[in-house]
């Protein structure tokens, strides 16, 4: 099938990339030329693992192109992904200004039968707007085109996003037409194992369901989050309250880590466009209000114990930042805790050196490894659970760090192998307290 997909940022490259995978002729189109122009050059941005040898394989056999010349990718198409940004407002709504221009221009444009699928995480009802604006521009012109809209929300993990396209658990198309449905569960059916993994429902209840899921997983890391808060406070240990609810099948153990809260481009907004969603429907979402105020708190917890420790030292204090992406295996820092907690410590005066595998901030101070980050440091703050930092040579920062202190935003480092080596370990809801184990500085 020939295939155009509106919007090359995560979910329209990695849905371009593997629907080509599949033979497909897929045409990945933006309007922003300069940015189409690096991807035709291979200078592919995003870091996602297998995207990069995914675009170039398929470049190679003429199965992917991409265009922002809108003539070149509305000739001829039949299936038509909508995969633009869809980022928050001031008052928490989703901004759909993308969402209705490509509305617009495919309304303007189109001139054979197709089948518009709405991949962007929207507002339930966004599908059924979209449609209306085609029509609208289609009466405008005084054409007669049959054309169908879906909802096929995606779920897609930031660092896995590929492996979750080609392997999904399930696959979620909604439309009012049965026959625009089948089209699209034929697309999807060589990358599920079984059929059933695809489900057919209506526009709104495949829009809400995408919503949900982010907000529950939101709500699983929040609750866990507040946990940690009291088990620091009363000496429990997070790692052992985790193991003990994971066990029950009814919870399960993901999401259950407690950290710095959650970030990046989808749990934070989708929560937020949820809760403002529920309030224009005339109630008060209470559980998603808390969930989105426990995250913020628990980066404030993790400020305090840093802030605790500051004041104990005679000179301004050094920290070694070790992780900025909101994840690992992505160079993605929307809203990513570190930005942050970064902020409010440069507000106290701290010199900081960061690192982070794949991203740098300017006007900062960036190490190129995180040894070089630490040295001279009073303490490491770790915010991103990159599997590098656990390899690090302990033994050896112990001897070149001011102090030996370590604040592990993701509790991924062994508090034990760090005791031994002569460190502070300073976990979330690991039940370890500034006081008494750091002592104020004689004055």
């Amino acid at each position: 099938m020939k295939i155009t997909v509106f919007g090359v940022g995560y979910v329209g490259l990695v849905t371009s990339a593997c629907l080509a995978e599949e033979g497909h002729h897929t045409l990945a189109y933006d309007i922003d030329a300069a940015k189409i122009d690096r991807l035709k050059k291979s200078e592919i941005e995003i870091h996602e693992p297998g995207l990069r040898d995914l675009i170039l394989q398929n470049q190679t056999k003429q199965h992917l192109h991409f265009t922002s010349t809108l003539s070149q990718a509305l000739f001829d198409t039949f299936i038509i992904f909508i995969a633009v940004p869809t980022p928050s407002l001031p008052d928490g709504n989703a901004n759909l200004e993308y969402i209705e221009n490509v509305a617009r221009t495919i309304g303007k444009h189109i001139y054979k039968p197709c089948v518009i699928v709405v991949k962007s995480t929207v507002p339930v009802g966004t599908t059924n707007y979209v449609h209306a604006l085609i029509q609208q521009e289609l009466d405008k012109r005084g054409e007669e085109v049959r054309f169908s809209t879906v909802s096929n929300p995606e779920f897609l993990r930031e660092g896995s996003s590929v492996y979750d396209f080609q392997n999904p658990d399930r696959v979620i198309i909604g439309s009012n037409s049965t026959a625009a449905s089948a089209i699209i569960k034929e697309l999807y059916l060589p990358f599920v194992k079984s059929p059933d993994q695809i489900c057919l429902f209506d526009t709104q209840s495949a829009e809400l369901a995408k919503y949900a899921a982010n907000a529950f997983l939101a709500t699983k890391i929040s609750f866990m989050n507040e946990i940690s808060k009291l088990a620091d406070r009363v000496g429990a240990n997070i790692h052992m309250v985790k193991e003990g609810m994971a066990k029950d099948p009814r919870i399960g153990k993901e999401f259950l880590n407690a950290g710095v809260g959650y970030g990046g481009s989808c749990l934070p907004k989708d929560t937020k466009a949820l809760a403002f969603q529920a309030q224009k429907s005339g109630f008060t979402p209470h559980l998603l209000s808390a969930v989105e105020v426990v995250n913020y708190e628990q980066q404030e917890e993790l400020v305090g114990k840093i802030q605790s420790f500051c004041s104990t030292l005679p000179h301004r204090a050094k920290i070694a930042i070790w992780g900025l992406a909101f994840k690992p295996n992505t160079n993605d820092l929307r809203d990513a805790p570190s930005l942050a907690i970064i902020e409010k410590l440069k507000s106290w005066g701290a010199e900081l050196v960061l690192f982070d595998p794949l991203v740098t901030l300017d006007n900062h101070t960036n190490a190129s490894s995180p040894e070089e980050s630490a040295a001279g440091a009073d303490a490491i703050v770790l915010l991103t659970e990159w599997p590098l930092f656990a390899e690090c040579d302990f033994a050896r920062l112990a001897k070149e760090m001011r102090h030996q202190v370590i604040f592990d935003g993701r509790n991924l480092l062994s508090h034990e192998k760090l005791t031994l080596l002569g460190f502070k370990y300073f976990g979330m809801g690991t039940g370890e307290r500034i006081s008494p184990l750091l002592a104020p500085a004689p004055s």
